[in-house]
């Protein structure tokens, strides 16, 4: 995906925007999801990331089963795991959050403040961060699960953390 492309897929969700009276930032992430897989189309032949690989890729980096995922386990190597895999989930899923947290096993508010903690702890907290961008690293290595245009998502977070 060309920045020509994106300026296209801005232009296009800012005209929605006029037509409609504006949008909530999910419907808003919705569309140029929508419009960045339009312009990818026929280039790729996969779909947006999984949420079956960002557990696998928290898996693989942190060495956690995949039901501690799942589990209200306080204890840290599993709490963190759990909440690394809710932020990419979240940043990089199209899933609702209603149904992300029923995947999680948890309530929406568990999720939200999951997400948030993760937000928050990326700047200040350098093991923290590392454990972030290697499993965005892992998922950037699985090119057969992502479009071109998540692919550039994904290399944009990492240069950014």
């Amino acid at each position: 995906m060309t920045p020509s492309d994106l300026i296209a897929v801005s232009n296009k969700v800012q005209t929605a925007m006029r037509e409609n009276g504006g949008f909530s930032a999910d419907e808003i992430r919705r569309i140029v999801e929508s419009e960045c897989n339009a312009f990818v189309g026929a280039q790729a032949d996969t779909k947006l990331i999984e949420l079956a690989d960002i557990i696998e890729a928290v898996q693989n980096v942190c060495g956690v089963p995949d039901f501690m995922l799942k589990s209200h386990s306080r204890d840290n190597p599993y709490r963190d795991a759990r909440n690394v895999a809710m932020y990419v989930a979240r940043k990089f899923t199209t899933l609702s959050l209603p149904e992300l947290s029923k995947r999680f096993d948890c309530c929406h508010p568990t999720f939200i403040r999951a997400v948030k903690l993760s937000e928050k702890r990326i700047p200040e907290d350098e093991k923290y961060k590392k454990l972030v961008v290697m499993v965005l690293d892992k998922l950037g290595t699985l090119n057969k699960h992502t479009t071109r245009a998540t692919a550039w998502v994904i290399d944009t977070a990492l240069e950014g953390l």
